[in-house]
């Protein structure tokens, strides 16, 4: 039996702790520690952020090849997490030291799933431009866009060690069915990704002839930059 454990603000942007730091820390790790990418990036090529974003670069580029990073949260929960923060003190950062302390007063946040909201998408809502909420608006904007995208989950699921991946494919596929179709019929050259984390593995599926297909697995023990933000994850 698997356990849905819902995203953590450390795990998701940190940036008013120091700058840049963020999901996509651990993601372009995740992407240098997959042989999938890492055959695409070119020969001792290695994925990294953009020296600017200034002319719309995307997240992880490298000799042979970029994504862009989407994170797929429910808009309301993120504005919650947001609000939730937790404060920071850097009066002892001479000394290395950094303290986190819990928000005094947390507003509750509202349990939304996005995956509700990307399988209630319909053809008609995408031809007629008129969503029934602004998660689903932005997602279908940002299927528009002319670049290799890598949707991250920042959910966990967590339980038993032995799992079905192509359980997880056919799951994933029939809840983004109707978007990731609209969306190779609008970009057809370029490549669609969904990056879910199940117990310590970072599962990588590929959106192809309109399924998903299991590309990759990555044990999170490779990842350090993401075992130091795990370790904030209370928050």
């Amino acid at each position: 039996m698997l356990e849905t454990i819902d995203p953590k603000c450390f795990m998701i942007n940190c940036k008013f702790i120091g700058k840049g730091l963020s999901y996509e820390d651990y993601l372009i790790e995740i992407l240098n520690w997959s042989g999938f990418f890492r055959n695409k990036a070119g020969l001792y090529s290695e994925y990294r952020p953009p020296e600017s974003e200034s002319n719309g670069e995307s997240d992880a580029i490298s000799d042979g090849y970029e994504v862009d990073f989407k994170i797929l949260i429910n808009q309301d929960v993120m504005n919650g997490l947001i609000k939730n923060k937790p404060t920071v003190d850097k009066s002892y950062i001479s000394q290395g030291i950094i303290l986190v302390n819990d928000n005094p007063n947390p507003t509750p946040i509202v349990k939304k799933n996005v995956l509700y909201d990307i399988m209630d998408i319909t053809s008609d809502e995408i031809e007629q431009n008129d969503f029934k909420n602004d998660t689903a608006r932005n997602f279908i904007k940002n299927l528009k866009k002319d670049k290799n995208l890598f949707l991250y989950y920042p959910y966990e699921f967590q339980g038993d060690k032995i799992y079905n991946v192509n359980a997880f494919a056919r799951l994933f596929t029939q809840l983004f069915k109707i978007p990731l179709e609209y969306r190779t019929q609008e970009r057809p050259d370029k490549d669609t990704y969904i990056c879910i984390k199940v117990n310590e593995n970072f599962l990588i599926f590929e959106w192809v002839e309109n399924k998903f297909i299991c590309r990759d697995i990555v044990n999170e023990l490779l990842c350090s930059t993401y075992r130091d933000y795990k370790l904030y994850s209370f928050f």
